[in-house]
């Protein structure tokens, strides 16, 4: 049965914020999951390519709007093996064509103890437009490491300082200690630098801008800087720009922050954040959706009412 697009956004499916797989999805178990889905939206779109310099516009196709998140001590990792599907079938039983999800670049957002990427599902096969509801179902497996702070260094306040520093081993243990790091005169050494530095002081408060950067020929995953007080506290800072770069062997990661500087800051007193890769974790999707987000589960007889 042929479908247009008047009547394929008649019977579009609408999913609330809180649809599909949040925490109530889950049960109890859902705050021990390092990463968790929930399904945000789900939209038709058509498929747009380039055809002798012209974006041509395709065939429709159905977007699922999936948001991962991920527990704040630890962080998403590129995937080599970054296509995965979902099963989807409708109301009717009918099987659908699988919903196929890219997961190869997983940009992380969010803040204040909040963490969470968004990747889009797309299906090429559209459902007809009476069903009552869209199930899928599947597993994804999404790749993900965990944050590691290593040593506090200090370096004096001023642009051009920079000192060398030593990075953590390349381990396949994935329980090693967060401190496990190398020895005085192991070539596992980066280069540590303040490329800008800036003062600007007004009613009382120095505020500082910094550009914090690390260099090195090893391997190593740099997540981040902290800039720390006299008392190991962490300072709240203001991420400004970022950037990273290689060269053959070479890596170069920078980032520009700004801060309000405590009364003792004599020094600059910086801990790396860095990523040590874990096995993927997989994360299982079972959501019917309807024209109101998702359809819970009929309770169990005998349950009274509870969530299977």
């Amino acid at each position: 049965m042929a479908m247009n697009r008047k009547s394929v956004v008649n019977m579009l499916l609408v999913l609330g914020a809180a649809a599909a797989m949040g925490t109530g999805a889950w049960g109890e178990e859902a705050a021990e999951k390092p990463v968790k889905a929930r399904f945000i939206s789900v939209k038709v779109a058509s498929k747009e390519s380039w055809v002798n310099g012209e974006l041509k516009e395709g065939p429709l196709q159905l977007v699922f709007e999936t948001r991962l998140d991920i527990k704040p001590s630890l962080s998403f990792q590129s995937n080599s093996d970054s296509i995965q599907y979902l099963e989807m079938t409708d109301s009717s039983g009918r099987k659908l064509a699988p919903v196929e999800f890219n997961l190869g670049y997983l940009y992380q957002q969010g803040d204040d103890g909040e963490a969470y990427a968004c990747v889009f599902g797309k299906a090429g096969e559209l459902p007809l437009p009476d069903v009552a509801w869209l199930r899928l179902k599947g597993m994804l497996k999404v790749p993900v490491a965990r944050l590691v702070t290593g040593p506090v260094h200090e370096l004096v306040p001023k642009k051009g300082t920079e000192m060398h520093v030593p990075l953590p081993r390349e381990t396949d243990d994935k329980t090693a200690a967060p401190k496990d790091i190398v020895v005085a005169g192991d070539p596992s050494t980066g280069r540590l630098f303040l490329d800008e530095y800036e003062v600007v002081e007004k009613e009382g408060k120095k505020t500082v801008t910094a550009e914090i950067g690390l260099e090195t020929d090893v391997p190593f995953e740099l997540e981040g800087f902290q800039v720390l007080d006299v008392k190991d506290a962490v300072l709240k800072t203001d991420l400004r720009g970022s950037s990273s770069g290689r060269s053959g062997d070479s890596r170069k990661w920078t980032r520009y922050l700004r801060f309000e500087a405590p009364k003792d800051f004599s020094k600059m007193r910086i801990r790396m954040v860095y990523r040590v890769p874990v096995e993927s974790v997989a994360v299982p999707v079972d959501a019917k959706i309807g024209m109101r987000g998702e359809i819970p589960e009929e309770p169990e007889k005998g349950k009274g009412g509870e969530r299977r």
